[in-house]
């Protein structure tokens, strides 16, 4: 039988060490734009509105952006963010599957 997914047993070496992660909570409870992260080593990029990128190791708190003065590291997050999830960010397939909560479950 064969899954998905990246085997650990054959060491760090083996595999990309990119995390990714995603939240629509912002959307559906707030009505504010999805977040997209993409983490690789000390760097983590986060596809906002307004690109936010963050060197965890100096600063874990991401208290300063370092987007603007790292523009090359964080085109390589940006597009690595890409290859896995596609360019429709914040499309229309993004709100097209947007779950509605009532007052209550939210």
């Amino acid at each position: 039988m064969r899954f998905d997914g990246t085997s650990l047993l054959r060491g760090p070496e083996a595999h990309d060490d990119t995390i990714y992660a995603e939240t629509i909570s912002t959307l559906v409870l707030h009505g504010w734009s999805p977040l997209f992260t993409v983490r690789r080593q000390e760097l983590k990029y986060i596809h906002a509105p307004r690109p936010e990128l963050y060197d965890l190791k100096e600063d874990p708190k991401e208290l300063n952006n370092l987007f603007e003065e790292r523009l090359e590291q964080g085109a390589v997050l940006s597009q690595k963010l890409n290859e896995h999830v596609g360019e429709d960010l914040f499309g229309a397939k993004a709100l097209e599957e947007m779950v509605v909560m009532d007052s209550e479950t939210a």
